[in-house]
């Protein structure tokens, strides 16, 4: 698009994601600065510095993009500063903040039954039935035949420990749906093959399915203590290159958004209900101070200061994918004339930003050209010089 338009591509690194951050950043003391109205504010001097630079002064058209976290912040940079940003995507964008995010995981299961992505309900059954017989163990205390069967690093000594380890076996079948690359180890197609390759029962094969990925990582037991996870969670220095860190982000979901993903009874989730809030609350608590109401009062601040999932704003366009378990928390209606919605069947989380493939689903690659036209009339109405701003 940027060369079909002319346009100028920048790419803005987060104050507290990335490779440039300083070596205090993330003390305790200096994490205050991390959140979204403190991105917002750095955008917009960005935006000042970019068009000094480039000499683009108020006659210059910027449409923002994101995807994820940095999708509500490109709908947020238009809502909250419409003077600077034309127009803006938002790609599975999570714009509704929520201390219980039950609604992921119930995504997780209806997308593993979903047979156009390689799913199908015996799949999906049998991650179900295997997580219960889990659940039955850990309700029994059978913790070293867990241990011995999952490879865990260390001995299952605490609820706690439950939920860390819960949250490692799940992590890999609900990372595998939410990016559903086509043809890798990284698809609901890949994991319920994967399944379907023990012959034994359904414990039998989460087992293989722990082997398959402790394999594929490099690693030869799965960590499932909580004191080791608080220690991960504590390192104020970050590897290079590292991307998201898990502090950071940690940080802010116990202060703005939530996104604790449950599994608690009575909700679609087919993993351990053993895995609940508690773990979250705690992991809050034990390493910034946060309590419980104060999460859920900073929550509903996020919601009431941006507009949660019915935000009130022009020129934007939210993009979600049906496979995304983060499409849940998005806007996937059209809320008026120019703030509008893109619902992609079978598609998963970014997928639309990727560049244009011949592998394309029909679905996603009619979704690429519609976001295309939108943004191309988006410039033709404005009548100004043209220049695109991408978050990273």
């Amino acid at each position: 698009m940027a060369r079909t338009h002319g346009a100028l591509i920048v790419g803005a690194e987060h104050r507290y994601y990335g490779d440039s951050l300083n070596n205090d950043s993330l003390e305790l003391s200096n994490l205050k600065y991390l959140s979204s109205q403190q991105a917002l504010g750095d955008l917009a001097k960005l935006h000042q510095v970019i068009s000094e630079d480039y000499g683009g002064g108020s006659n210059t058209t910027w449409i923002c993009f994101g995807g994820s976290y940095a999708g509500d912040l490109s709908s947020w940079f238009r809502i909250k500063y419409p003077h600077l940003v034309h127009a803006a995507v938002a790609s599975s964008a999570p714009v509704r903040a929520i201390t219980n995010f039950e609604g992921y995981n119930n995504v997780v299961r209806a997308s593993l039954s979903d047979t156009s992505v390689g799913g199908s309900q015996q799949c999906t059954g049998n991650i179900s039935s295997g997580f219960e017989e889990v659940g039955q163990l850990l309700k029994n205390k059978s913790l070293d035949r867990l241990q011995k069967d999952f490879k865990l690093c260390s001995p299952l000594k605490s609820e706690n420990d439950y939920g860390a380890f819960l949250s490692n076996l799940q992590d890999y079948i609900s990372g595998a749906v939410q990016y559903n690359e086509d043809g890798t180890d990284n698809s609901v197609e890949y994991i319920c093959k994967t399944i379907a390759e023990d012959e034994g029962s359904p414990y039998n094969k989460l087992m293989h399915l722990n082997q398959v990925f402790l394999e594929s990582m490099g690693e030869t037991c799965l960590d499932s203590s909580y004191e080791q996870m608080l220690q991960e969670l504590n390192k104020t220095k970050q590897e290079p290159a590292s991307g998201v860190g898990i502090r950071a982000w940690t940080y802010q979901t116990c202060t703005q958004f939530g996104f604790f993903q449950t599994c608690d009874v009575k909700t679609q989730c087919p993993f351990s209900t053993y895995l609940g809030l508690g773990l979250y609350l705690d992991i809050c608590n034990d390493v910034f101070g946060i309590t419980a109401d104060e999460i859920n009062a900073r929550v509903n601040f996020t919601n009431q200061y941006y507009g949660s999932d019915t935000p009130k704003g022009t020129r934007i366009l939210f993009v979600n994918g049906s496979i995304d378990p983060w499409h849940s928390l998005s806007v996937l209606k059209n809320i008026s004339d120019s703030e509008t919605a893109l619902y992609i069947q079978g598609s998963s989380h970014c997928a639309d930003m990727e560049a244009t493939s011949a592998d394309d689903k029909p679905q996603l690659a009619q979704g690429k050209l519609e976001i295309k036209k939108q943004v191309s009339n988006w410039l033709s109405s404005s009548g100004r010089q043209r220049l695109t701003f991408k978050l990273i």
